[in-house]
């Protein structure tokens, strides 16, 4: 995953029936700017105080779930009585559950802002939607006539896939090399 030190966080968002929490961030003390979304996928949970506009990340990291729990012990003791993160009964219980299903833990820190964590399976990066099809396709794709882009499911990765479902993008190009996302 590309660094993500000193980039401001735009927004993020959370899809619970597809289990993503995307991040949209973006570092623009060079031009141009660097947008960069951060995608936790097979997302359970996060917590995040200290929300504020312009707030800036210092480093996002995976930590080992036991260690994880260690820190946040008192806060998931009171949060287990509202089942979350999810029912159980003891710690070793949801060390076991959260092990057995892949989870780990990614612990977001901030020079200034938003921090906080995330449970969730994985966690990726890339570049902001349009970089990424302008990546993949207007160089490859110059259309004499307004036409769909052939099938993109082989050229992109997991978390490309993920996203584009999630922007239920059609990409479109034409002859003069603009293209749009609909």
């Amino acid at each position: 995953m590309p660094s993500v030190h000193d980039n401001h966080i735009n927004s993020y968002e959370v899809d619970f029936e597809n289990e993503i929490l995307i991040m949209k961030t973006v570092y623009s003390y060079k031009e141009p700017a660097k947008r960069i979304d951060v995608i936790f996928s097979g997302y359970l949970v996060h917590l995040f105080s200290h929300e504020k506009r312009h707030s800036i990340l210092s480093e996002i990291e995976e930590y080992p779930l036991s260690q994880f729990l260690d820190i946040e012990r008192e806060y998931l003791e009171v949060a287990k009585k509202y089942f979350w993160p999810i029912m159980y009964e003891t710690e070793d219980e949801l060390l076991e559950y959260l092990q057995k299903n892949n989870y780990k833990s990614f612990l977001i820190g901030s020079s200034f802002g938003l921090s906080g964590w995330v449970l969730s399976k994985k966690i990726g990066s890339f570049p902001k939607l349009v970089d990424m099809f302008n990546k993949f396709f207007v160089q490859q794709f110059i259309f004499e006539q307004i036409e769909t882009v052939p099938s993109i499911h082989d050229s992109l990765n997991e978390f490309e896939l993920i996203y584009a479902s999630l922007c239920k993008a059609v990409v479109i190009v034409i002859s003069d090399g603009v293209f749009h996302s609909l």
